[in-house]
């Protein structure tokens, strides 16, 4: 359907281009290291994004696999957002001193978070290759 295919580029090309927020999330290690906030604005975004009416795919395989992806980036918004904090040089971070003075939470949190990120990751994967079969078979049928 063409509406679907509008909305696919629309995330695939503008809202969330793999080569901004998905590429920093894919190689970032969010241990302590700090981080530039607006790398992850494309995830606010699509999250921001998915709560319209009209973001909606009339094809229910994508339909299912977009609103996994924008849970998972919900509950990574939560996670940097609860437990990360502003450095003395603009950036964001997992305190560090939590490694040595809370050694369980940092590990627990620096855990989830980075599963969150795989989990966004290989739904993001998974909207992209199976949009891209989707397309092209309505493309042979045609």
């Amino acid at each position: 359907m063409k509406i679907d295919r509008i909305l696919f580029n629309k995330i695939r090309y503008e809202l969330l281009p793999q080569n901004g927020s998905i590429s920093f999330i894919r190689e970032n290690n969010f241990a302590g290291f700090s981080f530039d906030i607006d790398r992850i604005n494309d995830l606010r975004n699509i999250e921001h994004e998915g709560r319209m009416p009209d973001f909606e795919f009339l094809n229910p395989k994508l339909e299912k696999i977009k609103e996994e992806l924008i849970t998972h980036i919900a509950n990574f918004s939560k996670l940097i957002s609860h437990n990360t904090y502003l450095t003395h040089n603009g950036l964001q971070t997992i305190p560090p001193e939590w490694e040595h003075e809370q050694p369980v939470k940092f590990r627990k949190i620096v855990n989830e978070i980075h599963n969150e990120t795989s989990l966004i990751c290989n739904k993001y994967d998974e909207l992209i290759k199976t949009g891209r079969r989707v397309f092209a078979e309505q493309q042979v049928k045609a």
